[in-house]
């Protein structure tokens, strides 16, 4: 995490990144390879590498407008920056409201990391101070008949580890859940607590993904029975 004018630059490495390798140049890459990715990583965006260098990027919008069907295009006209420059990142960001990522290449085009505009993290990080007091903590769960800790990426993240003893101490229900399931919780009457913004819009693609696969999946049955008739 780094400071830059008052603002703070999220610098995250590839180990960190949503990433799907492949050994050819394509224009588009099944849905199903790439399920999985927004499922174990906290990232909207999923980068593209052909032959060890950065190829495309695709984004939540990319599968929610821009699929047909089954298969997502790879967008692969995109920002990066040739080397770590939190300086260069920062003005990008603020010239582009449309950019929340940006990719860190090195002179050979391959994926070294990236710069995230979601770094004061919303939830756990930024509201540790309220969530941590017994009173306002029973407060904001009080209107739910459950409450959901999101599991983060990150084991042992001290923040994500700091609720949950909070939440023990206080003796407050709770269940910690995966983002893979949050799609099966999402109709209660229920809080979803998240570590930051990215893992919120981490769960949040893995949401709208299956809600679009079941809406396909209602239109494919409705076409099936106007094909009966």
């Amino acid at each position: 995490m780094t400071f830059y004018g008052g603002k703070i630059v999220l610098v995250r490495n590839i180990a960190q990144l949503a990433v799907y390798k492949t050994d050819k140049n394509t224009e588009a890459l099944p849905l199903a390879c790439l399920r999985g990715l927004f499922t174990e990583k906290a990232s909207d965006i999923i980068y593209i590498i052909v032959e060890r260098k950065l190829y495309g990027i695709i984004c939540l919008e990319d599968i929610l407008y821009h699929s047909d069907r089954n298969r997502v295009q790879i967008n692969k006209r995109f920002i990066s920056l040739i080397g770590y420059n939190v300086i260069e990142a920062h003005e990008i960001f603020k010239r582009r409201a449309d950019i929340n990522k940006i990719p860190i290449v090195n002179g050979q085009g391959e994926l070294l990391g990236d710069y995230s505009r979601w770094d004061d993290g919303l939830f756990i990080e930024r509201n540790q101070k309220r969530l941590m007091q017994k009173a306002s903590l029973q407060k904001l769960v009080l209107p739910y008949e459950a409450v959901y800790v999101m599991e983060p990426v990150e084991n042992g993240n001290p923040n994500f580890l700091c609720l949950v003893k909070y939440l023990d101490c206080f003796q407050i229900k709770y269940t910690v859940l995966k983002k893979a399931h949050i799609g099966e919780k999402i109709s209660e009457k229920a809080i979803f607590i998240f570590l930051n913004e990215d893992e919120r819009r981490g769960g949040q693609c893995v949401y709208r993904i299956a809600h679009c696969e079941s809406d396909d999946q209602k239109k494919d049955a409705l076409v099936k029975r106007g094909g009966q008739n």
